[in-house]
């Protein structure tokens, strides 16, 4: 991969910067991330997104074979979802969508861009009349009430947590505020930005993932291997009958 990886001026602003093992798998993300939309098992994976499966994803971001360790990994990529650096989406059983924020930032745009003139402000030209502007602020208007429609209370959010399976979605319920505040802070905007168009699929993925962090904890992954046990053999001295 030829070119160079720019890093986003809103990075500096956050607590990645301030710790260099978050630094750098954060850049590592948006070197991986897509520079365009792409198709992965039937999946649309989006620009600054990454289609991942978490066994192999530290020998993707580590090719030089120094990658920490799976718990570490898991640990710090949650670091950098609670600073809003990145986002994390289940897609099934078979992988995982990354979206790396801040990929489409004025940092990643060329210096040289033109600023806009007066010319170039649909405001400003002479064309625009108080019908015009009558007609925009209509549609900003129906755009807001969109998103506010969009965007559940609390109470809804709690009466949902209610309705899944706890077998499927375990301490739902102990994850409503905190998911609510998070994006209630963000605007509901995913990590790349677009504006969330279902919360009730993104409430879902963020209980699965808390459910993972939950058992990384408790160094225990769904589908590891168990240990082969064998009973020791009893030691018998040479020359003696059992």
């Amino acid at each position: 991969m030829s070119g160079f990886t720019q890093l986003p001026n809103a990075v500096w602003e956050t607590g990645v910067a301030s710790d260099d093992a978050l630094l750098g798998l954060y850049m590592r993300l948006k070197r991986q991330a897509n520079y365009r939309e792409a198709w992965f098992k039937g999946q649309k994976i989006e620009r600054g997104e990454i289609a991942f499966a978490w066994r192999k994803l530290g020998d993707r971001l580590y090719p030089d074979g120094n990658a920490p360790a799976m718990n570490t990994l898991r640990r710090r990529i949650e670091l950098l979802e609670k600073m809003k650096a990145v986002t994390v989406e289940p897609i099934g059983r078979q992988f995982s969508v990354i979206r790396v924020s801040n990929f489409d930032t004025p940092a990643d745009t060329p210096a040289d861009t033109p600023a806009d003139t007066p010319a170039d402000t649909p405001a400003d030209t002479p064309a625009d009349t108080p019908a015009d502007t009558d007609r925009r602020k209509k549609e900003s208007n129906k755009k807001d009430k969109k998103g506010a429609a969009l965007r559940p209370s609390l109470p809804e959010v709690s009466e949902f947590a209610k309705s899944l399976d706890p077998s499927k979605y375990q301490n739902a319920a102990g994850c409503v505020e905190d998911f609510h505040d998070h994006y209630e802070a963000n605007g509901w905007k995913q990590g790349s930005g677009r504006p969330i168009k279902d919360w009730r699929a993104a409430f879902r993925g963020w209980v699965r993932r808390q459910a993972e962090f939950a058992r990384d904890r408790r160094g225990h992954h769904v589908g590891d291997p168990q240990p082969d046990i064998r009973p020791a053999k009893r030691y018998k001295p040479a020359g003696v009958s059992a």
